[in-house]
């Protein structure tokens, strides 16, 4: 098994436990609330909940589970869309979404690069570090 397959199958692992605790949470507020027994008594900090305040709670928790269960992995697949890309001449990042000009850099005019995995294919740039001096802390 390649170092790629496992990073996606420890990905896939770690999805799955997100949706587990989140469908949990969500099952959690809607128990608590109980919405359909009117003579359950619900109290928020001190305060009494009445019966809509009790199906408002549970409307949350069923957000929580409609969440997991169809709007997770649209969430996922859009943030994976946006990979960052950098200009290897003069190091600035871009997001895909901004990129006006194909994927070339707007200062240097050189073809950008994807950032994951970059340092690896330079590693000439990967010691690089700014010398600071005392009259600039930033």
């Amino acid at each position: 098994m390649t170092q790629n397959k496992k990073i996606k199958s420890k990905n896939k692992f770690a999805s799955l436990i997100e949706r587990l605790f989140i469908i949990l949470f969500g099952a959690g507020i809607m128990m608590a609330a109980n919405p359909l027994d009117p003579n359950w008594h619900t109290s928020f900090k001190g305060f009494s909940l009445n019966i809509f305040a009790r199906w408002g709670v549970a409307f949350i928790g069923f957000i929580f589970i409609f969440y997991s269960f169809f709007l997770y992995q649209i969430v996922k697949k859009r943030s994976a869309k946006q990979a960052p890309w950098i200009c290897p001449m003069c190091q600035t990042v871009y997001l895909s979404g901004p990129l006006q000009n194909g994927k070339i850099c707007s200062k240097c005019n050189f073809k950008l690069e994807q950032l994951k995995g970059f340092y690896e294919r330079h590693p000439e740039m990967k010691d690089t570090k700014e010398e600071w001096s005392d009259t600039n802390p930033d």
